[in-house]
């Protein structure tokens, strides 16, 4: 695949070209401009009297977003690119991005790392940190045939660290890079390009690409192979539905982790239409298989000993004849009953049955990312995520992961503990709860098994407003699936109760996943086992 990082750079122990920029605080901005001794990566003694010099000429302060240039001789110019209150992986990163805008076009030019700070970040991650601005600083989405814009000339990422530790950390700072780009092309494409097999198709190019095994189901085959609900949600539009199952095998073991992405193409909201203004932008509410197969992307150009699966219904929410009714009821890929309640509830459709294919493939951990639900925004804001799940540890990790790349998530635990007794479970509803009334039991198997729950889901975006409470008050609430590691297959589903709608075709057939280079060669035999 080709590379989709425009900017040239490269890690380098000394300055090149005729234009530094060097990132600053404005804490060590304010006591270059008091005389204070102090050491600026980048900056010679000529340099510091002549910014010192400048200094009360102009409003720059180190503040994030400013940006000071200061000659440093005839032919070379030093921009001083403001860090805001402290240095830290945002704000080095988004310096990093705003300097691909400042440099001149085609004119060659370095940026300096900063060498220590108090914040004591570690000095491969502060590389890391500038290596993803710079890459990512100039992206833009283009559909058309016309040259592109013109770009800063290389660049040069100055650090002292030694080669051995520079480069792994910029060669998987780019990798990442590769994966957000190729993700952000795909949710910035209109849903007339991209239906759900041209989602298919990218995320299986991805696949072939990177060396994993990949398997596509399309059009009635989804239903036959037991994805009801993504059948029933996409089965209005001209442009049937698919689901994608991509898995990297190391030897016997089960997956140690199932990736999940929403990819609803285009959302009308169904015959509980939406209004214009919530229609308008719905292209992107495949953002979560977007981000899953950046992830794919990412991880394939780095590398992974990791047995794991992903799993991407896509589908169209469109009206017509075929279109799913309120008050329908449909049997999930796990045999429980799902009664519609509110067909622009289908995000969480296809989850429970890419979910429910996840748990019976027995992941060990399952994290579904998805534009799932206006909750959030409500609770949140527009731009902090929420996240949910039942492992604390795993919900610590990506928090701080998120923390150190872009902004706080909103993290809430949710318990996936049912009523004592409680054995009927097999209908769960999409309608929202009134306000001030609970929230509906999560989708699990009625028998209220939760033997061995290991890790639990955690929702990049929300998941949804039919949930399991308590969480914090303004909070939305969400349903959250814990792997099992019984040694059994998935425990049965309403032994006790009436029995489910009938399961036909899960799998008349196993699904062989296309050979990869000879990296797999076998049937998918796990894929969809009969009930």
């Amino acid at each position: 695949m080709t590379q989709r990082i425009l900017l040239s750079i490269e890690v380098s122990q000394r300055p090149q070209g005729r234009v530094h920029v060097i990132p600053i605080t404005d804490a060590g901005f304010d006591a270059l401009r008091k005389g204070v001794p102090v050491e600026v990566t980048g900056l010679d003694a000529n340099g510091v009297q002549r910014v010192r010099a400048l200094a009360e000429l102009t409003r720059f302060a180190g503040q994030a977003g400013a940006h000071l240039p200061v000659m440093l001789g005839a032919d070379r110019l030093a921009v001083l690119v403001g860090l805001g209150r402290e240095t830290t992986r945002r704000s080095l990163r988004e310096a990093a991005a705003a300097a691909t805008g400042i440099v001149p076009a085609g004119v060659p030019w370095s940026f300096f790392v900063p060498a220590w700070t108090p914040s004591a970040i570690p000095a491969e991650e502060m590389l890391a940190a500038a290596a993803e601005g710079l890459a990512l600083g100039p992206y833009t989405f283009r559909t058309t045939a016309r040259p592109a814009p013109a770009l800063a000339g290389p660049c040069h990422l100055v650090s002292e660290l030694r080669t051995d530790r520079a480069q792994p950390a910029f060669t998987r700072a780019l990798a990442l890079a590769e994966g957000v780009i190729l993700a952000r092309d795909l949710v910035n494409r209109p849903a007339e390009d991209l239906g759900p097999d041209e989602l298919a198709d990218a995320a299986a190019d991805v696949a072939r690409a990177r060396g994993f095994a990949v398997a596509v189901l399309r059009g009635d085959e989804v239903e036959r192979r037991g994805f009801r609900l993504v059948h029933r949600v996409g089965r209005a539009s001209h442009r049937p539905p698919t689901v994608t199952v991509i898995e990297h095998r190391v030897g016997p073991a089960d997956p140690s982790l199932a990736l999940i992405g929403k990819g609803v193409v285009f959302d009308t909201g169904g015959l509980d239409i939406k209004t214009g203004g919530n229609m308008a932008l719905m292209r992107k509410d495949m953002g979560g298989a977007g981000a899953v197969i950046g992830a794919l992307d990412a991880i394939g150009r780095i590398g992974t000993s990791l047995p794991f699966i992903a799993v991407i219904p896509a589908a169209e929410n469109a009206i017509g004849p075929l279109a799913m009714r309120p008050g329908d009821v449909i049997c999930a890929y796990d045999g429980q009953t799902v009664e519609i309640g509110n067909t622009d509830a289908e995000g969480r459709l296809l989850l429970a049955d890419a979910l429910g294919y996840a748990r019976e493939r027995r992941a060990l951990r399952i994290v579904d990312a998805a534009t799932l639900t206006g909750a959030a925004r409500l609770a949140l804001g527009p731009d902090l995520p929420a996240l949910f799940g039942t492992d604390e540890d795993l919900v610590a990790a990506c928090s701080m992961s998120r923390r150190g790349r872009t902004s706080p998530c909103g993290a809430y635990r949710s318990s996936t503990a049912t009523k004592a007794g409680s054995t009927r479970r097999s209908r769960t509803s999409t309608t929202p709860p009134r306000t001030g009334a609970r929230a509906p039991s999560p989708p699990r198997c009625s028998c209220g098994d939760s033997r061995g729950t290991a890790a639990g889901r955690t929702s990049m975006c929300t998941p949804g407003r039919t949930g399991v409470l308590p969480a914090p008050p303004g909070a939305p609430t969400g349903w959250v699936f814990g792997p099992s590691r019984s040694s059994s297959s998935a425990c049965p589903v309403d032994r006790q109760g009436p029995a489910p709608l009938p399961r036909a075709g899960n799998a008349d057939r196993p699904i062989a996943l296309k050979p990869v280079s000879g990296y797999h060669n076998g049937p998918f035999d796990h894929f969809c086992p009969p009930p």
